[in-house]
């Protein structure tokens, strides 16, 4: 930034600390909040030293000790973290020490009741962590042991946030006291301080007059060891040794001290949460987070397999505790944790005389509830629930199995709702640790998930083996709906991490066949059927097998033949999500149709689903399904069976033209700009209505209040550039040595000359559509995306005309000759007639125009065959008598070249004849004159600083009524 600018800002920072006073409320308060990030910045980080805003930081804090101007908590906060930028330079921490305004600060809080939020200690804090971070304050803080502040605040105050702040404060400074200073004794001092109630609790332990739950004591407790876990989570991720770790675990015997505590209290949840959080982390922290001095002689690393012992015992106490939620929370937490060891531990923990691996026990533990609710309620899958239980009692020890037989013992007691919603938290904490779990791990959770959600379709039965329902499990879908919901999730969640397929899990091949039967349940829900088409959309694209794509050409016999009359069906659904999911689960399908698997083409066509897509971008009420629809049609389009078949006839091209010039939603606009963009390049736009799709299209790319619409009509124009170089001959980007001339009727050598020629017709040809025109405008465009594309679109022309030398080849002959600004014709460019008769001033060339096959889908057999449209007729002839079929053919073709126009609201129908002013020479005077990456830069820079420091500061200025200059805007 300019130094003008930056003393402009300086200035304005100064107005604003002169009008605000200790006392006041902005009526914005994210204004202190923005200024805070802005002086953080370096160019403007020199503020922040200037006297006047010393002095303002001085008079702020002055209040904190006057009872009549206690500061308002905004302006609190402000001077807190400016002093916490002061005090991070030793210097400055000295300067402000000396003027006892740390002190005041201390006492103020201490003494009025205003000044004891959470917000305020959270900075209070915030700048004692500031002062840490050199040496003068490190000697300070072992000095005041101003650690004892920081203490009585998360201790009266509570707050995650001031509990994660104290940690990062404590582990912070204690680390530097054993480490940098060698001052171990500082360091447990601290630490003693931190740990008091904890270590206090030992004189209970003789006492005959326990009292159980004490909750008073539980909030005493409670702090403290929390903040205690979070420093050792902060050893662990630390990623080396501390002196830290081995004081709390080994010198201070925290998990004794835990144990003990949990044997006083039984039913506290919360508190035994905490405590068991504790232990998992203190159980790892000792695998390879201690710093062990070499006078202890005694002492070592945890060994792994007392590790796994102590997981055991962990889990059993959560089960004896009746806490089964915090054994997930145990297992989550492991996951997550050996995973942040790195390195520092072993891949894998093989069980000593079992040569079984540990994390498999941790996995099995952790999703038992979820095969439990399958066992204890659906009889009828008993195949397959032995299989899957075979294959976790090979890889379980007998730790494990003993453990299991409890945890079955335990739920038996338990009513249905309490196990649906432990398994229901189960499925929530394996998908929280899906990026630590192994291949194997995973692939065996998702079978059981599968065998959950096959519960769910087929119906129980009864003790004698009769069914209980009809067909399905109406019931379970109102029992259980959060589990169902959390299942669906996370089996759309797993696949989709890991990108399962059949091979893998041969279950996954009944998803889809199993939602198919689930959508049928009458008692799902909106969100349920949302979620089932999603997992179908899923399941779809990553278990379809392409052998089995190339070996079938039917749905019969693959399980999906319901799936064309369940999207019919639900295409008509009241909810506005189902059928947007439909949609967009129809979308996946039309794109594997043209890609991997064609029997989905003749099963759409079938159940007539095409035209109710069509109906629905017509007709719905939700724009956002409108422009769902809308964009399978744009994918359907790209298939000529689907066009030949139903889309040609339904007029898409017609209906999106409609869009573009009366419909107010800007996404719907932006999927009918695809639509016509697909039709322009998968299918035939006739000639008459070129001028209007071109006037459409340019007024879309340049006028549309929507960035995407301009977008994606960007990518419309980037076709007809592409449609040009191809007619001029280019193949693969390259013109080839040899190609056929259409004007000399023979195969001709393609010279230096006659490619700069070529090169020449294209842009001439561009320009007289408007093509050029429309690129120059983009590039003024207010918004960046759309000029990104406009700048890939032009530099990619370049890259062709710089290929063969054109520009430079121009360059050379404008200097020469002068620009003659004429458009070349030749004989070649063929004339055509608007749909008056009468003959337009531009000639133009046959590119936007394509040769069709119309493709015939047999009503016997439903083979698909392709044929001329003058075949398709002759034959039809063949096979009838009717001499009408000529006459109603020909109608047909009149009224097709005779349609009524489109209603295209306020866009002018010749709209692209005004960007066809721009020649070719303006362009490529325009391209040698403007740098394209300077002019993105630019762009970026204006936008970066459409709200910059100096406009924050005029706001703030006008909040306190001051008159600012708007000459800036």
């Amino acid at each position: 930034m300019a130094e003008k600018d930056i003393k402009e800002c300086r200035d304005k920072f100064h107005q604003v600390l002169t009008h605000m006073k200790p006392q006041d409320l902005l009526k914005d308060d994210t204004f202190l909040e923005k200024m805070q990030t802005y002086l953080s910045q370096a160019e403007y980080n020199d503020f922040i030293k200037d006297p006047v805003t010393m002095n303002w930081i001085e008079q702020s804090i002055n209040a904190f000790d006057d009872p009549e101007t206690i500061p308002s908590q905004q302006i609190a906060n402000f001077t807190l973290k400016i002093l916490c930028f002061i005090c991070s330079n030793e210097w400055n921490f000295v300067e402000i020490k000396e003027k006892g305004l740390l002190d005041k600060i201390k006492f103020g809080i201490e003494k009025h009741p205003q000044l004891q939020k959470a917000p305020i200690k959270l900075k209070h804090m915030q700048l004692l962590h500031a002062i840490s971070q050199h040496s003068i304050g490190l000697h300070w803080i072992k000095q005041t042991k101003c650690w004892n502040i920081v203490i009585d605040y998360y201790q009266t105050t509570s707050s995650i946030y001031l509990i994660r702040e104290a940690s990062i404060f404590f582990f912070d400074v204690l680390v530097k006291f054993s480490e940098l200073m060698k001052d171990d004794e500082s360091c447990t001092e601290a630490l003693e301080a931190i740990m008091a109630p904890i270590l206090t609790y030992k004189h209970h332990e003789n006492n005959q007059s326990i009292v159980v739950d004490d909750s008073d004591f539980s909030l005493e407790l409670t702090p403290s060891i929390n903040v205690l876990s979070q420093i050792l989570l902060l050893c662990v991720e630390s990623k080396k040794r501390t002196r830290l770790a081995y004081f709390i675990l080994l010198k201070y015997r925290f998990e004794n001290k835990l144990w003990v505590a949990q044997d006083a209290f039984q039913t506290d949840l919360t508190f035994l949460t905490s405590l068991i959080r504790a232990q998992n982390i203190s159980n790892i922290a000792r695998l390879t987070s201690m710093d062990i001095p070499p006078t202890d002689v005694k002492s070592t690393d945890l060994q792994l397999d007392i590790h796994a012992l102590h997981f055991y015992n962990l889990t059993m106490f959560c089960m004896n505790r009746q806490v089964p939620k915090a054994i997930n929370s145990v297992a989550e937490m492991h996951h997550t944790l050996w995973f942040k060891l790195e390195d520092r531990a072993p891949k894998e923990v093989i069980l000593e005389n079992h040569d079984l691996i540990f994390g498999d026990q941790v996995t099995m533990v952790q999703t038992f509830p979820i095969l439990y609710i399958i066992k204890s309620r659906y009889k009828q899958n008993d195949q397959y629930i032995i299989q899957v239980c075979s294959k976790i009692f090979k890889k379980s020890c007998e730790h494990t199995i003993r453990m299991l037989y409890q945890y079955r013992d335990a739920l038996s007691h338990e009513n249905f709702d309490f196990v649906a919603d432990l398994a229901c938290n189960c499925i929530q904490s394996i998908i929280s640790v899906k990026k630590y779990l192994k291949r194997d791990r995973a692939t065996l959770a998702l079978q059981i998930l599968i065998y959950v959600l096959k519960g769910y379709v087929e119906e129980p039965v009864d003790d004698a083996g009769s069914s209980c329902g009809h067909g399905i499990n109406v019931q379970l879908v109102l029992q259980a709906p959060n589990l169902l919901s959390a299942l669906l999730n996370a089996l759309n969640v797993m696949i989709d991490t890991f990108k399962f397929s059949w091979k893998e899990c041969i279950e996954s091949t009944e998803i889809v066949p199993l939602l198919l039967e689930l959508l049928e349940n009458p008692n799902l829900s909106s969100r349920h059927i949302v979620e089932s088409f999603k997992l179908i959309q899923t399941s779809i694209e990553h278990f379809l097998a392409p052998n089995l794509a190339l070996l079938m050409d039917k749905l019969e016999g693959s399980g999906m033949e319901t799936l064309g009359p369940t999207i019919y069906k639900r295409l008509h659904d009241m909810s506005w999500e189902v059928r947007d999911s439909v949609l967009e689960l129809l979308h996946a399908i039309v794109v594997i149709s043209d890609e991997k698997f064609p029997p989905f083409q003749k099963h759409i066509i079938q159940n007539k689903i095409c035209q109710t897509v069509e109906i629905v971008a017509r007709n719905d009420s939700e724009p956002y399904v409108r422009a769902s629809a809308l964009r399978v049609l744009a994918a359907m389009i790209k298939i000529r069976l689907f066009w030949e078949h139903s889309l040609h006839e339904l007029d898409v091209k017609k209906y999106a033209v409609e869009i573009l010039g009366n419909e107010s939603e800007g996404v719907v606009r932006r999927e009918a700009v695809a639509c016509i963009t697909s039709i322009y390049n998968y299918q035939q736009i006739p000639a008459h209505c070129l001028d209007l799709i071109f006037s459409v299209m340019a007024h879309c790319a340049v006028n549309d209040f929507y960035w995407e619409v301009r977008v994606n009509a960007l990518q419309f124009w980037c076709l007809v550039i592409q449609r040009q170089f191809v007619h001029q001959g280019m193949i693969d980007e390259t013109f080839p040595a040899v190609t056929f001339s259409k004007e000399h009727k023979k195969i001709i050598t393609l010279n230096d000359k006659e490619i700069q020629i070529r090169l020449r017709k294209v842009l001439n040809e561009l320009s007289v559509r408007g093509c050029l025109g429309i690129m120059l405008a983009c590039l003024q465009d207010s918004d960046l995306e759309v000029i990104n594309k406009v700048v890939v679109i032009i530099e990619k022309m370049c890259g062709y005309l710089n290929k063969y030398n054109f520009i430079d080849e121009y360059k050379r002959k404008t200097v020469k000759t002068g620009s003659t600004k004429k458009p070349v014709i030749d004989s070649n460019y063929a004339e055509f007639q608007s749909m008056d008769g009468a003959t337009n001033v531009e000639v133009r060339n046959t590119a936007d125009l394509r040769k069709t096959t119309e493709v015939c889908m047999s009503p016997e057999n439903g083979e698909i065959q392709k044929c001329t449209a003058i075949e398709s007729i002759i034959d039809q002839i063949l096979n009838t008598d009717d001499i009408t079929l000529l006459t109603d053919t020909y109608k047909e073709n009149l009224s097709m070249n005779c349609a009524k126009p489109c209603n295209i609201g306020e866009i002018d129908g010749n709209l692209f004849k005004k960007f066809a002013t721009v020649s070719s020479d303006d362009f490529l005077d325009y391209l040698i004159e403007t740098d394209m990456q300077q002019l993105i830069r630019d762009k970026s820079e204006w936008l970066q600083h459409s709200e910059n420091f100096s406009t924050l500061l005029d706001d703030v200025l006008r909040s306190f009524g001051q008159n600012v200059d708007l000459d800036c805007y």
